[in-house]
């Protein structure tokens, strides 16, 4: 447990990969600063955003009003570390190059449409501080938030964020049908990891858009398996490794937030049927050795034409040689790998 007036034990780190959505993005940037574990431990938290592919400027997520906030973040002494990759490259990459860089004990996956309550972070932290092998799972409600003043960024960014309202959570099977999967499982305790419940299996529960684990329990199973392609699977096949290796699903009803709802950009469904299948061919190998792939991956994306750095605390390259933000530099992927290569991790 916390102990009042020193820092807690572990470190976060919240990855959020963001392709457009601006409007969104500003609102869960506006709920990241209203956490409770960021205002009273500032110093433990590192934000990482990675925009998947460059955008007009005129509707890029990481904009004037992304780097305002974010500047908030840097005053308070918390780590930010924001790049832009060249292309767009999905999903499973966007969270691999901010799985690379992060340095929190503790990783958090985010989407950027998600609007936090204030005390979620803090929620999962106590929990990770007596627990090493499990993956939290919060609890949304979707929401038309459009007009709607309550999300405004004036309410939000002066701690008026609501509760949510999440009993309507977890209980619809893949096909649409009402089905109470916390009550049939007892809270997925009695869920083995490959039967299929409603057209579910317990993995596709793991969704990393509001679920923290570990970092170490992520780097042993290598992150994200980059054969899903844009959208879709790339979370389950996470949750399916890292249960396979002694991970366990943990509901953590007290951590709710908003999902701003949006329209599927077109496309989504194509590449969803495809990770679906590649995904069914995985899942019949569930306790297969996945290949450990982080460490080339990083030395692949970490290159000055792959990835455009915008704000770069964790390696403090910008400071020290007096650059301006966003001109990226040989030096950067330099440190990048040398930093990478000295960790202790196996990778």
């Amino acid at each position: 447990m916390f102990t009042v007036g020193a820092p807690p034990a572990l470190s976060a780190s919240i990855v959020i990969p963001v392709s457009g959505g601006r409007e969104q993005f500003l609102r869960c940037l506006a709920s990241l600063l209203q956490q409770s574990f960021f205002k009273t431990h500032p110093a433990q938290v590192q934000l990482v955003i990675v925009q998947d592919g460059e955008e007009d400027e005129s509707t890029a997520p990481i904009c004037n009003a992304s780097r305002d906030l974010l500047f908030q973040f840097q005053q308070a002494h918390a780590i930010c570390d924001v790049l832009v990759l060249k292309e767009n490259s999905g999903r499973a990459a966007a969270r691999n190059m901010g799985l690379t860089i992060s340095r929190g004990d503790v990783i958090f996956f985010l989407d950027s449409d998600i609007v936090l309550h204030p005390d979620f972070i803090m929620e999962h932290m106590v929990r990770h501080e007596f627990l090493d092998n499990v993956a939290l799972l919060g609890f949304k409600q979707n929401i038309d938030w459009q007009g709607n003043p309550q999300f405004s960024m004036d309410s939000l960014l002066n701690d008026q964020i609501p509760q949510a309202d999440c009993r309507e959570d977890w209980k619809y099977g893949s096909g649409g049908a009402k089905y109470n999967y916390m009550e049939a499982t007892d809270s997925f305790k009695a869920w083995p990891p490959t039967k299929k419940i409603e057209g579910r299996i317990l993995p596709s529960v793991f969704q990393t858009n509001i679920v923290s684990v570990r970092r170490s329990r992520l780097f042993s199973v290598g992150g994200f398996d980059q054969q899903f392609c844009g959208w879709g699977m790339e979370d389950t096949d996470v949750g399916l490794k890292l249960f396979a290796h002694g991970c366990y699903l943990v509901p953590c009803p007290s951590s709710t937030a908003f999902h701003l709802k949006h329209p599927e950009p077109e496309g989504k469904e194509g590449e969803r049927l495809a990770n679906e299948e590649l995904m069914e061919s995985n899942s019949n190998a569930e306790y297969r050795e996945k290949s450990r792939v982080l460490h080339d991956f990083a030395q692949r994306m970490l290159d000055s034409t792959t990835v455009r750095w915008i704000v770069n605390d964790s390696l403090k390259a910008m400071s020290s040689l007096g650059l301006e933000h966003g001109i990226p530099a040989p030096y950067f992927v330099r440190e990048a790998i040398k930093k990478l290569q000295n960790r202790k991790e196996t990778w």
